[in-house]
């Protein structure tokens, strides 16, 4: 009985085996956004009753809130000329961004439009660059004078599978899989570990394209 048992679960595993690696061989374009929480710096001051301010040029604010989004080439083809628009919901006197990434010349590839006066509502980030690598991921953190509101993100590209994630979406999918990879583990018996860790590895970069 374990022995058949055995045996379909190495058949159904060679089929999706296989399928994995005609899955990757193919072209894809697929770009993810990763948004992130917005987080209020100046909160723990607050509380603590401290006078304080943050000042950027003329204007002052007791409020400093941080969000923004990571953006990760997640196919295996080169993206020319990537462009979105990153929108920081609500009212503001204060919108900045600044591009995050250890890779210098991306950095500078990087270009951020954005209106020469704030708009009262929903002010609005530019973000394009020339191309985009595979593998290549940088960020853009925005600084705001509150709401403490999530960013948007507008996208469309041709042929460019584009998802919007949240920090909350990828945990749960992790731990998902991650289960997945035990029931696995448990399954195959002896060499479960090992199997299951290269599943829940597979199953990971699968479902994350």
């Amino acid at each position: 009985m374990l022995v058949a048992i055995a045996t379909v679960i190495g058949a159904l595993l060679g089929i999706a085996g296989a399928y994995l690696v005609e899955y990757f061989r193919r072209e894809r374009r697929a770009i993810v956004f990763n948004l992130a929480s917005p987080e209020d710096l100046a909160r723990a001051l607050r509380e603590r009753g401290n006078s304080f301010e943050v000042k950027v040029n003329d204007f002052s604010t007791q409020a400093l809130i941080a969000a923004g989004v990571t953006v990760k080439n997640i196919g295996n083809i080169t993206i020319n000329d990537l462009a979105f628009d990153l929108v920081v919901p609500g009212k503001h006197e204060l919108a900045l961004a600044e591009i995050i990434t250890d890779n210098s010349k991306l950095k500078t590839a990087i270009k951020i439009d954005f209106d020469p006066v704030l708009p009262s509502q929903d002010p609005i980030f530019r973000v394009s660059i020339p191309f985009f690598n595979p593998g290549e991921t940088f960020k853009i953190t925005t600084f705001s004078d509150g709401p403490e509101n999530r960013c948007n993100i507008a996208c469309r590209l041709p042929d460019v599978k584009v998802k919007v994630v949240t920090e909350e979406d990828v945990l749960r999918k992790a731990a998902a899989i991650e289960e997945w990879g035990s029931v696995f583990a448990k399954l195959v018996g002896a060499g479960g570990v090992l199997t299951g860790a290269a599943i829940t590895s597979a199953l990971f970069s699968f479902f994350s394209h």
